[in-house]
């Protein structure tokens, strides 16, 4: 191999780079969709295909802190008019464990450090891979939103079983 001649794999990044990422800018405004749509940046005489959006661009859904917190109060909620208006056990071993040890103060602090997690979690996600952060949160509020639905059902059973039978 010569002093000169690039190793394969280097000189195939190069060519690539050369044949895929530069745009002209001529090719660039014959394009009908906006350039900002195609990830498209300008630089001087050429437009440079973006890989993925900028972090400063990328956002999680509006709907997601709030309906997230509000789910996951909802749990909370539900599981102490369970536990103290019903007689109700927790399901969760992890939680019922905290519950037995630290009581109803403990569970709360618990529930709110894994609010906290899985926001900072999918706020730090967003700046790496956007899509990856939106596909947490939806699982997030999924996850969390099926105990309250559990929760509603169980209080409806008790609702119509005291309904029917007093």
């Amino acid at each position: 191999m010569s002093a000169t001649a690039l190793p394969y794999s280097l000189d195939r990044a190069a060519r690539a780079q050369r044949l895929m990422a530069y745009v002209s800018a001529d090719a660039a405004a014959a394009v009908a969709l906006p350039s900002r749509a195609l990830g498209l940046q300008n630089h001087t005489d050429r437009v440079v295909l973006s890989a993925a959006p900028t972090p400063a661009d990328a956002q999680l859904p509006r709907w997601f802190t709030p309906v997230f917190v509000a789910v996951s109060l909802m749990d909370l909620l539900l599981t102490w008019v369970i536990l103290n208006v019903h007689f109700g056990t927790e399901a969760n071993p992890v939680a019922k464990l905290i519950l037995d040890t630290a009581g109803f103060p403990g569970l709360t602090l618990y529930k709110l450090a894994l609010v906290a997690l899985v926001l900072a979690t999918t706020t730090q996600l967003l700046s790496h891979s956007p899509a990856a952060a939106k596909r947490l949160a939806l699982a997030a509020v999924t996850l969390s939103a099926a105990p309250v639905v559990w929760s509603l059902h169980l209080l409806l059973v008790i609702w119509v079983q005291v309904w029917m039978y007093a």
